[in-house]
């Protein structure tokens, strides 16, 4: 598509991808119909050429050059010297502008900084949070919105449960399940306990020493007479 006669500075189209606007090196806005590729306005800035175009919701767009910002009421009412709003920089060249989306506010950048610039009538008053356009969305809202959207990426075909025999069955009494859960854990624990015999511990006590005393016992002594006669 040839725009212009000289090199194309700034492009921009709408939100609902009906018109692109396209800003020149010769001085010219240009207003394209997307369905037939044909200029439906054009607009010379005199002396000037635009360095950013922008588009709001509502179809305001917003022509900005080095030192001031124009925005017009619509596309098809690109009119020169008949600007909706226009605003003046001080001292600074401006190399971007965007709107923000939901809210009636420009912010043009420049070499000095950021200026928000209130445009009434620019950003849509009414969003629809099921297609996830929901500014004011929180956080785990955030995150569902990305869960679904990966689904809708996903093939029907891959998408299935877990278990064959999830589907059909009744969901059972919570208690119910409860109980018949301890019943088996005290069941395994009761077999589990059978199996294993209980040690006799002698601590402090050293084997040798055990062996030796029952070895004593069937040795015939001095000492084990006399106990012997003192006992009889």
């Amino acid at each position: 598509l040839l725009c212009h006669r000289g090199a194309v500075d700034a492009v921009a189209c709408a939100f609902d991808g009906t018109y692109l606007a396209t800003g020149g090196m010769d001085g010219f806005v240009k207003v394209w119909d997307c369905r037939t590729w044909r200029a439906v306005k054009e607009l010379r800035l005199s002396g000037r050429a635009p360095v950013s175009l922008a588009f709001s919701q509502t179809g305001r767009i917003a022509v900005t050059c080095a030192k001031s910002v124009e925005i017009y009421e619509s596309a098809k009412k690109l009119k020169a010297f008949q600007p909706y709003l226009s605003h003046k920089l001080d001292g600074s060249h401006a190399t971007n502008s965007v709107f923000r989306p939901f809210e009636d506010v420009l912010l043009v950048g420049h070499a000095l900084g950021v200026d928000s610039i209130l445009v009434p009538g620019a950003g849509e008053a009414s969003y629809d949070a099921i297609d996830g356009d929901d500014p004011y969305r929180s956080k785990k809202g955030r995150k569902t919105a990305v869960v679904r959207g990966l689904l809708d990426k996903l093939p029907i075909e891959t998408i299935t449960l877990q278990g064959a025999g999830f589907v059909g069955t009744v969901e059972r009494d919570a208690a119910a399940a409860d109980k018949e859960r301890r019943a088996l854990e005290e069941d395994a624990n009761a077999a589990l306990s059978k199996r294993i015999k209980e040690k006799k511990k002698t601590r402090g006590r050293s084997k040798l020493k055990a062996k030796l005393k029952k070895r004593m016992k069937n040795v015939v002594s001095k000492e084990t007479q006399l106990l012997k006669e003192k006992l009889a």
